[in-house]
């Protein structure tokens, strides 16, 4: 077959099926703080361990979001205003008291 992609290649082959199981963890577009999938693909090309980033970089790259101590109450997630009059009467459980906020880093 001459339209392999490996054709002028001796030492190495390309398996060109489709890979029915790597298939749940392609995305579908890129997340919105990207502009293009090319600017995704090229972060997700950028190594983040401590071998090619400074100590600093690295513990900045992998840092937890939002800090919350041990044993600390988080409120749940509020539903956004315009479907809380769709759905008024879903929730007919007594409302819990509210936690304290939560520490962000």
């Amino acid at each position: 077959p001459e339209d392999r992609k490996d054709k002028n290649l001796s030492h190495v082959i390309i398996n060109e099926r489709r890979n029915r199981r790597a298939t749940k963890f392609l995305v579908e577009r890129a997340p919105h703080q990207f502009g293009s999938a090319e600017q995704f693909e090229r972060s997700l090309r950028q190594p983040l361990g401590p071998d090619w980033n400074t100590a600093l970089v690295h513990n900045k790259a992998i840092q937890k979001p939002v800090v919350v101590k041990a044993g600390k109450m988080i409120d749940p997630i509020e539903q956004p205003k315009a479907h809380a009059k769709a759905g008024k009467n879903l929730n007919k459980h007594a409302s819990l008291p509210k936690a304290p906020s939560a520490v962000k880093a």
